[in-house]
Formats: C-alpha cells, structure tokens, sequence
C-alpha cells in the first residue's frame, strides 16, 4: 500500500507545474460556457437541496475521520521509528562490545566501543581491557605480543548535578584493568575509576578534568598530559610523568623520593596537592580525604607558570585557559615557589576534601 501511494504522489509531482494553471483555466472557461438555467438547477441540487446538506454532512465526518486516522498512522510512524531506534543503539552496543573484547592488538576501533558503552552506561565491575585480554598475548613468553590500543576516548560526566556525581563517584565501577594497554588521546571529565590496574600502561596525550584514578601504575608512563584539578593517588609504584600539567592535581606520591617526573607545570595560582592522611585510602573514601598542597621542596622542581589576566589584571578562570599540555613546546612566563606562595595566598593556605571542591555545583 505505501509503495502504491509513492508511487501517485511521484507521479502527481512529475506533472509540469504550468499543467496545474492551464488546467483550472479549462475548467472556468467550461463554466462559463454552461446555459445559465442548467447553472441555477446545479445550484439547487448540489448547494441549496436536502442531498447538499446530506454530502456537507458526510464530507465532513468523512474529513474528520481522516484526520483521526493521520493522527493514529504518524503517532504509530513515531513509535515504529522510537522501536527501530533503539533496536540500532542495542545493536550499535552489542557490535561495540565485540569489538572492544575481541583478542587483537593493534588500533582495530577499540577506543570508539569504549566510548559508546562507557557513555550507554554499560560499564561494569572488573572489566577487563588488559593486554592479555583483549590483546595480543604470548602464552609461550607470557608476556604481551602486541598491546591493544585504545585511541580517541571521551568518558564525560560533566551534564551531572553534585549529588548525582557524588554518588557516581562513590558507586564507580571497580577493577578496570587495563594493564599492558596503549591509551592515546583521552578526555576524562567527572570519572572516577577506583581499585584500577594501569600497570605497565603508556598513556600518551590524556586530559583530565576533575577525575579520580586509584589503584596499581607499576611501570606505567602518562606523557603529555593534562591532569588538571584530578587525582592519580596509588601506595604502590607511582606511574611516570612526564611533560604533564598538574593543575590542582592531588598526588598522593608525588613527596615520594621514588617519584619519576620531568618536565612538570602547574599555573602559579593552582599548585599540585597531596593528601593530609599518609595511611591506605579505601578508593571509593579517596574524594572525601583533606588534602593540602605540596612541600615547597616539590613546588621549586614544577615550573609554575603565570596565569593569563583579563583586562583588569586578575587570573582568567581555569576553564578559559589554554591547556597547559598543548604549550610543551613554548616556554611558559614562570615564577618562584616563593613568588607564587606571596602573590597567591589562597591557593597555597588551600585544604580541603575532593568532595568539597567539586561536588557544589
């Protein structure tokens, strides 16, 4: 039925539009070429008679019933459409899913898969995305072949309220393995993954924002990244940093003499922290830990860049920067850790919990 109707309608639209005027112009000349007495008896039957009143009558439920039924065939479009819908996004997940579990190494799309079920919300506990999961894994060796790479991942929380981050936080899927794995270019905003394996993990090019890893970074290596206002906190071997932001980071390791950074920056009036409590940290409790900024033996080892000033000279806010990370090449105007400290006191008299700083929104 339906391609019975496309087809009237295709044909209807390939008549040339100058038909349609020439058309209505016959039809006025046949009027007018009508004797006037079989005019008037027209009149009385179709417009002035019973029958007129009886076609009004009928035309009209006729023309409200088929508005009914339009009504009834698009609200039934719509849900045909809703249904396939989301029978592609279940399929798209599914697909995805393969894709992200399959045992290969390389770059085969794993990073997309992980981004459409992390945002569907089927992350789950103890998923496990290391080397000898889903990559290439010599069992003769035992040891990874050829990792799995996980290239251009979102994972994005940021459209949450407080509360709803605050209990996301505290309920963040625990035991993310991803050991052995090459990460590339990641955008972290709101995510807290606690209890995780990053152990021999290269992560090159990720931005952080107001996010929380904990767990294992034995012998695993962040360059070029942005780490800003976020946590990496660890009472194992600390992961290596090198040529990274630490905006407002808390580092539970940093103070640590095993620590290995290079190349560190931090804008002047948003020093690294660490947390107050030295002793283990239940990972879903770290958010709600005092921190307090780091030793100034620390601070004179980080390039403390000067912040950029709207027209009145103060600090523009965090978020209207320029990630420090994408200036690596250029030096930046820095400061003293006593210069920064006498002309930032806030920042540096700073303590408080994660929780307390992000989650009033």
């Amino acid at each position: 039925m339906a391609s019975r109707h496309s087809t009237g309608g295709q044909m209807l639209s390939d008549i040339p539009l100058w038909v349609w005027p020439l058309v209505a112009a016959l039809i006025v000349v046949v009027i007018f070429h009508v004797p006037e007495n079989d005019l008037k008896a027209l009149n009385t039957r179709f417009i002035g008679g019973e029958a007129a009143k009886t076609i009004v009558a009928i035309a009209s439920f006729v023309g409200f019933l088929a508005v009914v039924l339009t009504f009834i065939q698009i609200r039934n479009d719509f849900q045909d459409r809703e249904v396939e819908r989301t029978t592609r996004h279940a399929e798209e997940i599914n697909k995805a899913w393969d894709r992200l579990l399959q045992p290969t190494g390389g770059n085969i799309g794993k990073g997309a898969a992980l981004t459409l079920v992390y945002g569907a919300g089927e992350i789950d506990e103890e998923l496990d995305l290391s080397c000898k999961a889903v990559g290439s894994w010599d069992s003769a060796q035992g040891k990874c072949g050829t990792p799995p790479r996980f290239h251009k991942v979102t994972l994005d929380h940021g459209n949450r309220s407080g509360d709803e981050l605050a209990n996301a936080f505290a309920n963040a899927p625990k035991g993310i393995r991803l050991a052995g794995a090459k990460l590339r270019d990641w955008k972290m905003n709101w995510v807290h993954f606690p209890d995780a394996d990053f152990q021999g993990t290269e992560i090159d090019g990720i931005e952080m924002r107001n996010s929380l890893l904990s767990g294992r970074f034995d012998g695993a290596r962040f360059a070029r990244c942005d780490l800003i206002q976020s946590a990496i906190y660890t009472f194992d071997t600390p992961p290596d940093l090198i040529r990274c932001n630490i905006s407002g980071a808390t580092l539970n390791w940093i103070e640590n003499p095993r620590a290995h950074f290079l190349g560190l920056r931090a804008w002047a009036d948003y020093p690294p922290l660490t947390f107050d409590n030295e002793d283990r940290i239940f990972p879903t409790e770290i958010y709600k830990v005092p921190r307090r900024i780091v030793k100034i033996e620390v601070l004179r080892k980080i390039s403390l860049c000067t912040p950029p000033t709207d027209l009145h000279g103060n600090p523009l806010p965090l978020e209207s920067r320029q990630l420090l990370a994408d200036q690596l090449d250029r030096p930046c105007q820095t400061m003293k850790a006593e210069d920064a400290m006498a002309k930032y006191p806030n920042a540096y008299q700073f303590r408080g919990s994660i929780r307390d700083a992000l989650f009033k929104r």
